[in-house]
């Protein structure tokens, strides 16, 4: 698994998290520096978000990756349906990034 994969699949299961959260808890291998680095990369390509600054900087996947995720479909039927990640609700969240949607879907696409 990448870098990336590993830093998406930490903040999916602990939205909200610091560069520091992030560099304990994913076991990346990698230094803090380099944790700091991939983060910004994402960042910029659109598939996690970043609210606050500097020290109080925290991270979460963005609402337009969480849409374009690829979804493993045999994984997501094995599962009991009480288990299945599901939405219960649309998302208006997305609603005012759509102008800039199209400019993401391809760094995202090429990331997944």
């Amino acid at each position: 698994m990448s870098k990336k994969e590993l830093i998406t699949n930490f903040l999916k299961s602990n939205p909200h998290s610091s560069s520091t959260e992030i560099f304990e808890g994913a076991n990346l291998g990698i230094s803090y520096a380099t944790v700091r680095r991939e983060l910004s990369k994402l960042v910029d390509n659109g598939v996690i978000m970043v609210s606050g600054k500097v020290k109080a900087s925290r991270y979460g996947i963005s609402p337009i990756a969480n849409l374009l995720q690829t979804i493993n479909i045999g994984d997501y039927f094995q599962k009991e349906i009480d288990e299945r990640e599901i939405n219960n609700s649309y998302n208006s969240e997305i609603i005012p990034t759509i102008p800039s949607v199209l400019s993401i879907i391809i760094p995202i696409q090429n990331y997944f």
